[in-house]
């Protein structure tokens, strides 16, 4: 099945991953999987989109977590739960999205782990028509 990443192209970005030079993106604090003002302000406009588009049967997302974080892969499963949650509460419909932990077997950087905690939506199949 296709896969397509529902990547943020401008928005806020969380201090610590705007000076690692991180893309945009839904990042997270070091340890926490709680959501920041700038991730949520970005959920809010992926849920008005996942909401409209009709075209995507199904949402993954993927959390992620840095080398150094203690429990990585539980974390990371935290993490995207957080952004599941949120598009639930924006009205996503749950059978829709799935969640993901990948812990830190997927690393943007290796010198700055702030872009390496981190959820992302992937977008999968296309329905035909």
């Amino acid at each position: 099945m296709p896969l397509h990443e529902l990547v943020p192209l401008y928005g806020p970005i969380a201090a610590e991953a705007a000076a690692a030079r991180a893309p945009v993106g839904l990042y997270f604090e070091a340890r926490l999987a709680k959501l920041g003002a700038e991730a949520a302000s970005i959920i809010e406009v992926m849920a008005e989109w996942l909401k409209a588009d009709k075209t995507f049967p199904e949402v993954v997302i993927e959390g992620h977590s840095d080398r150094l974080e203690p429990q990585a892969p539980q974390l990371s499963l935290s993490r995207a739960s957080a952004v599941r949650d949120a598009l639930t509460h924006l009205g996503v419909p749950s059978s829709k999205l799935r969640v993901q932990g990948l812990g830190s077997d997927h690393p943007l950087s290796l010198a700055n782990r702030a872009c390496n905690r981190r959820a992302e939506v992937h977008l999968r199949g296309k329905r035909a028509g």
